[in-house]
């Protein structure tokens, strides 16, 4: 190696989002916490089909999670940038802890039932509209504003990473522990996610974007709709991954019928098939986190929403479990690939004043309108089954694909602004 050259460039984007500080101990909590999220609903998913045996449950325990964050994302968002994104983050995971808590002594005193499931977990999906939306918007505060994609596919690396592990962890915990054991973990790893966030420094926040009471966060945040709805660059991005992510992301969810109903496997086909769908993810994750340039992403963006929805309809009617892990291990690598590229090119693009808001907004929709697809096709597998539901999901994405790519692609000189200064907060 050339004795000049940084040892971190020899990692590339991963070297230079982790040469700040900062970046090391976020990444260090949030690394755990992500795998809490994971086991957190695994142990969900499955203890509402130990109860019940029935998909349209499976798309309640799903919907609640996430269905917050679609009416409350941009709420959290407004309240971050006017409060700090790194506090709003803490004190929504710190009641997280509690929530967990209190779930995990439900289910082991024998309290809990289907109806107690969904409302806990309501209300834990409701801490995560301030959580979720809060910690992405911190990351432009982390590390210089060259490194911000590397960062963000860093952080979306942890996450599919996590659904590779995650239900591992899961599953160890469900079959000597039980749901409960699963609940408290994610408790655990929420608390090491507030020790990170306590120990990053951070320059003095400037002032807030809005003035005092109420009246005046709800001008916030129509501000900040607004101003996403307005930017066609946004707008459009936002238009195609959206319909991706509200029609392939709830596949988790019905996961716990496909591995019962389809391949007749139980819990531990269930785990499996999660942990597929992780690992492909993980690996096209830490090849774009390793990447960590702008250049390219529109490409990226656009062929992976295709190219997912293709493979998500072979899966559905793979005759074989193994080849169907392989299948879903592809269709979540390709999809993980369009979520970096899409968060990338919009946080590149976003204007500073509102990154809290747009990020708020944009992770509210694609976290929220996935809670409407899991509930509305967990009911249509009850009638027309899970193969013929993944298979009409696949479809509605490649029309909307059809519809949208070409515009995208015409404004790629606009989306791919590569920086080439420093411009980003101190390391």
């Amino acid at each position: 190696m050339d004795a000049n050259k940084k040892p971190s460039a020899a990692f590339g984007g991963v070297g230079r989002a982790f040469s700040s500080r900062n970046y090391r101990v976020y990444f260090s909590g949030h690394i755990l916490s992500v795998q809490g999220v994971w086991i957190y609903r695994s142990a969900a998913l499955w203890l509402a089909q130990d109860l019940t045996g029935s998909p349209a449950w499976l798309g309640a325990v799903g919907f609640a999670f996430l269905v917050p964050l679609f009416f409350l994302g941009l709420v959290g968002g407004a309240i971050s940038d006017r409060f700090g994104h790194r506090n709003t983050a803490f004190y929504a995971s710190l009641l997280g802890i509690a929530v967990a808590v209190a779930t995990a002594a439900a289910t082991v005193s024998g309290l809990i039932t289907p109806h107690l499931l969904v409302v806990l977990v309501l209300i834990q999906g409701t801490l995560a509209a301030f959580d979720m939306p809060a910690r992405q918007a911190l990351i432009p505060d982390l590390v210089e504003r060259r490194n911000l994609s590397a960062a963000i596919a860093i952080n979306s690396t942890t996450f599919n990473s996590a659904a590779f592990i995650g239900p591992a962890i899961g599953g160890i915990l469900l079959t000597f522990g039980g749901a409960a054991a699963a609940f408290a973990t994610y408790g655990l790893t929420l608390s090491w996610m507030c020790l990170a966030l306590f120990r990053l420094r951070l320059a003095p926040r400037p002032a807030s974007v809005g003035g005092k009471g109420l009246g005046s966060l709800f001008g916030d945040m129509a501000d900040g709709f607004w101003y996403t709805v307005r930017q066609p660059e946004i707008r459009l991005v936002m238009l195609i991954y959206l319909t991706a992510s509200m029609l392939l992301r709830p596949y988790v969810d019905l996961l716990p019928n496909v591995s019962v109903d389809v391949f007749d496997r139980g819990q531990q086909g269930f785990t499996s098939l999660l942990a597929a769908g992780g690992f492909g993810a993980f690996l096209v994750a830490i090849t774009l986190a390793l990447r960590g340039r702008v250049q390219g992403l529109v490409r990226i963006l656009v062929g992976g929403v295709v190219s997912s929805a293709v493979f998500l309809i072979v899966f559905s009617w793979s005759p074989d479990f193994h080849l169907a892990l392989l299948l879903l291990a592809i269709t979540s690598g390709l999809f993980v690939a369009a979520t970096i590229a899409s968060q990338s090119l919009i946080q590149n693009v976003v204007d500073n004043a509102y990154r809290g808001r747009v990020v708020s907004f944009n992770v509210s929709l694609i976290m929220g309108l996935p809670a409407f697809g899991a509930l509305a096709m967990g009911w249509i597998a009850e009638f027309i089954g899970v193969q013929w539901t993944l298979t009409g999901a696949g479809a509605l994405i490649l029309v909307a694909a059809a519809i949208l790519s070409g515009k995208i692609m015409r404004r790629t000189s606009n989306y791919e602004v590569e920086p080439e200064t420093a411009a980003g907060p101190p390391a």
